[in-house]
Protein backbone atom coordinates (compact mmCIF):
# COMPACT_ATOMS: atom_id res chain seq x y z
CA UNK A 1 0.00 0.00 0.00
CA UNK A 2 1.31 3.27 -1.20
CA UNK A 3 1.42 6.44 1.52
CA UNK A 4 -0.06 9.80 0.76
CA UNK A 5 2.88 11.21 0.05
CA UNK A 6 4.16 8.68 -2.24
CA UNK A 7 0.63 8.88 -4.38
CA UNK A 8 1.01 12.78 -4.19
CA UNK A 9 4.08 12.07 -5.73
CA UNK A 10 3.52 9.63 -8.32
CA UNK A 11 0.65 12.14 -9.19
CA UNK A 12 2.65 14.90 -9.90
CA UNK A 13 4.80 12.79 -11.92
CA UNK A 14 2.24 10.60 -13.87
CA UNK A 15 -0.81 12.33 -13.46
CA UNK A 16 -4.47 10.28 -12.74
CA UNK A 17 -4.99 6.45 -14.00
CA UNK A 18 -7.78 8.19 -16.55
CA UNK A 19 -8.06 7.48 -20.01
CA UNK A 20 -9.66 10.98 -21.75
CA UNK A 21 -13.16 10.74 -22.79
CA UNK A 22 -13.28 11.54 -26.91
CA UNK A 23 -15.47 13.61 -27.77
CA UNK A 24 -16.92 13.87 -31.78
CA UNK A 25 -18.27 16.96 -33.08
CA UNK A 26 -21.93 16.07 -33.77
CA UNK A 27 -21.41 17.32 -37.54
CA UNK A 28 -18.43 15.01 -37.76
CA UNK A 29 -20.73 11.89 -36.85
CA UNK A 30 -23.21 12.71 -38.87
CA UNK A 31 -20.89 12.59 -41.62
CA UNK A 32 -19.56 9.79 -40.93
CA UNK A 33 -23.02 7.92 -41.91
CA UNK A 34 -22.91 8.87 -45.31
CA UNK A 35 -18.84 7.19 -45.99
CA UNK A 36 -18.72 3.28 -46.65
CA UNK A 37 -19.43 0.53 -48.91
CA UNK A 38 -23.13 -0.12 -48.35
CA UNK A 39 -23.71 4.16 -48.21
CA UNK A 40 -22.05 4.25 -51.96
CA UNK A 41 -24.11 1.51 -52.85
CA UNK A 42 -27.22 3.56 -52.22
CA UNK A 43 -25.84 6.52 -53.18
CA UNK A 44 -24.90 4.95 -56.71
CA UNK A 45 -27.87 3.26 -56.73
CA UNK A 46 -29.84 6.98 -56.62
CA UNK A 47 -28.03 8.11 -59.22
CA UNK A 48 -28.59 5.34 -61.85
CA UNK A 49 -32.80 5.72 -60.79
CA UNK A 50 -31.70 9.68 -61.74
CA UNK A 51 -30.48 9.16 -64.81
CA UNK A 52 -32.48 6.50 -66.32
CA UNK A 53 -35.73 8.21 -64.98
CA UNK A 54 -34.76 11.29 -67.03
CA UNK A 55 -34.16 9.57 -70.18
CA UNK A 56 -37.26 6.69 -70.18
CA UNK A 57 -40.02 7.37 -66.85
CA UNK A 58 -39.53 11.15 -65.43
CA UNK A 59 -41.90 8.76 -63.20
CA UNK A 60 -39.69 6.82 -61.74
CA UNK A 61 -37.82 10.14 -60.22
CA UNK A 62 -40.18 9.50 -57.20
CA UNK A 63 -38.27 6.52 -56.89
CA UNK A 64 -34.91 8.19 -56.51
CA UNK A 65 -36.27 10.58 -54.01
Amino acid sequence: MLSETEVSERVKKYGYNEVPEKKEHPAKKFAKKFTGFTAWMLEAAMVICIILGLTIDPARLIDAT
